[in-house]
């Protein structure tokens, strides 16, 4: 069974273009750290340009292929040095009243 963590919040609006920047920084750094990312199946960022809810809301989605392999990775990732400078800057742009973190299984 598949399981996603899901990410949701709203980058404060004069930090969009920072953000952008960060994001393809972490790109980046998935792609020069492959081993640190193994266990991540997929990842998708998204943003509501439409609908209810909160235009302008980013959701990112990490896929992974159960949740051990999540369980594993979170670890990895806590322990990244790398990876937590960059998540410290993140956290600077995006307003921290409306971070939310899931996790979702896939049920067929």
């Amino acid at each position: 069974m598949t399981v996603y963590e899901i990410f949701k919040y709203v980058v404060k609006p004069e930090k969009k273009e920072q953000y952008m920047q960060l994001i393809k920084k972490l790109d980046e750094y998935m792609k020069n750290n492959p081993e640190l990312f193994k266990e991540l199946k997929s990842w998708k960022l998204l943003v509501q340009t439409y609908g209810d809810g909160t235009y302008g809301c980013y959701v990112e989605m990490w896929g992974f292929d159960n949740s051990m392999e999540q369980a594993k990775f979170d670890a990895k990732l806590g322990a990244d040095q790398g990876f937590l400078k960059l998540f410290d800057e993140l956290k600077l742009v995006i307003d921290p009243v409306t971070f939310t973190g899931r996790i979702w299984q896939s049920v067929m």
